[in-house]
């Protein structure tokens, strides 16, 4: 039978096998009877968009959304419960997929990510998405006052109210 999953994107230079049990993913699956599915990006990490910061040529956008299309096609996945997560990278990737290729999905949950500067400024979504966003007050990579990310010059960001 299909069943609610998520597909989970690992953070840069973490593993999708260490991404099941370091968040609890793959736990919560077999617990709480959803299906996870930890892809692997290219040498461990996404392109999510950020040229300076990777500088890849790996089409995941594409990847993800034929994953997508493959785990309901397979019949694991139910259609209208297809959501994605990520963190770090991962997360920065699941926000360029909100802007480019959100159709399969029925949510996001991000874990330590903003949306990264190049990815934000084309952003047009193509219907509302529930998002969930978990980032941290003492977090200096990500700051959490910042809405969005880039390598190529420092953060304008403004002080937590």
């Amino acid at each position: 039978p299909q069943v609610p999953t998520v597909i989970v994107l690992h953070g840069a230079l973490v593993s999708a096998e260490s991404t099941v049990g370091w968040y609890g993913f793959g736990g919560a699956a077999r617990r709480r009877g959803f299906a996870a599915v930890f892809p692997r990006g290219i040498d461990l990490q996404w392109n999510d968009g950020r040229s300076a910061v990777w500088a890849s040529e790996a089409d995941d956008v594409g990847f993800l959304r034929r994953l997508a299309r493959l785990v309901v096609a397979r019949g694991t996945a139910d259609s209208a419960r297809l959501y994605l997560v990520g963190v770090s990278n991962g997360g920065m990737m699941a926000l360029r997929l909100l802007c480019e290729a959100s159709e399969p999905f029925a949510g996001v949950g991000l874990i330590i990510a903003s949306m990264p500067t190049e990815v934000g400024a084309g952003c047009r979504l193509r219907r509302p998405m529930p998002v969930i966003m978990f980032n941290g007050t003492a977090d200096t990579l990500i700051p959490i006052s910042c809405p969005c990310f880039s390598v190529r010059e420092p953060p304008r960001c403004r002080r937590p109210t």
